[in-house]
Order: structure tokens, then C-alpha cells, then sequence
């Protein structure tokens, strides 16, 4: 008989595009942007950190938009919002924009520790060198997450574009360590 573990799932990170139909002008834009930091010989793209939420967006001169480190789908919702709204006082059309999710990063935690060793062993698609990193590699088939498992109990999930997804690969994946024993 398998014991199941409480799963407290954090989502740490939300990236999504998103594009408009013309291309930006960044150096333009630039000047009006005084929180923003653009150095074409580092990289092609301008970064603006917005604070609330708190979040990084990166807007190229093609109209393609990023957006990273908001903690949830509604707050990528919001600086997207933001951003649009910004380009618009600045003159640009923006559109119908779709806004794509392209990766949700989660912590997860199970409360207890997991042998890696055995866990490596056990576990398809793993992968587990302790002398370079001090987790167990794993990539789930479906739902297709890339995970890292770590001997605190700790997961981190990457790899899935909803958040329903993220939810079924922790329970899944606790289901599996419960299944093979692989709790401490």
C-alpha cells in the first residue's frame, strides 16, 4: 500500500509571447522609456522591468514581445496589458494580440525526502550524475515535463504551458515515487 503525499505547488515563473502587426522602433522608443535598457551589441532586444506585478519584458524591433517572471498566468496577463497600452501612447497599433504561454516553471514540494539513487534507477528517462548536479533528471511522457528532483522532497517542473498540466505532472510524478517506494 502507497502513501500519497500533500503537494504544495508554487509557480514561479510564467513565460509568454505575444506579437504586434509592425516593427518597433527601440531606439525611439528608448527615449521615452526611461526604465528600459537596450544595447544592441549585447543583445537585440530592449528590457523593461515593470513593478507591479513585477516582471521582465523584452520587446524586439520585429513586434515580438516576451514576457518572464510573473507568478501567474492572470499577472502575464497584466504586464502584457501594460506593455500594449505603453506602445499605444507611443503610436503604435497593436492589434488583435494573442497571448501565447509558452512555459510554466513550478516548485513543488512533497514533505519528504526521495532517494535519488533508487529514483534514478527506477524512473524511465532519468538521469542522476551526484559529482555535477544534485539532482535526479527526469523527463515525464505525459504530461511532457522536463523535472529536476532533488533529496528534500523538492521538484522543479518545467516544460508545460498551463497550469492544469503542472498539476498533473506533480500528482503523477508523486503517484510514482509513492508506487516505487522512492520517499525516505
Amino acid at each position: 500500500m502507497c502513501r500519497l503525499q500533500k503537494i504544495v505547488i508554487d509557480i514561479v515563473n510564467v513565460i509568454s509571447t505575444m506579437s504586434i502587426p509592425e516593427t518597433i522602433d527601440l531606439p525611439g522608443v528608448l527615449c521615452k522609456m526611461p526604465a528600459a535598457r537596450y544595447d544592441p551589441a549585447r543583445f537585440p532586444g530592449m528590457m523593461v522591468n515593470l513593478q507591479n506585478p513585477k516582471s521582465t519584458v523584452l520587446l524586439f524591433g520585429s513586434g515580438k514581445i516576451i514576457s518572464t517572471g510573473t507568478k501567474s498566468i492572470a499577472q502575464t496577463k497584466m504586464t502584457l496589458t501594460a506593455i500594449l497600452e505603453i506602445l499605444q501612447r507611443l503610436g503604435y497599433r497593436t492589434g488583435k494580440t494573442r497571448i501565447r504561454i509558452e512555459n510554466i516553471v513550478a516548485s513543488v514540494s512533497y514533505g519528504r525526502c526521495i532517494d535519488l539513487e533508487r529514483c534514478a534507477q527506477v524512473l524511465p528517462k532519468s538521469m542522476y550524475e551526484p559529482e555535477q548536479f544534485p539532482a535526479v533528471f527526469h523527463r515525464m511522457g505525459d504530461p511532457p515535463a522536463t523535472t529536476l528532483i532533488y533529496k528534500t522532497g523538492r521538484l522543479i517542473c518545467t516544460g508545460l504551458n498551463t497550469q492544469h498540466k503542472v498539476f498533473a505532472a506533480a500528482s503523477k510524478m508523486n503517484r510514482l515515487l509513492a508506487q516505487h517506494d522512492l520517499f525516505c
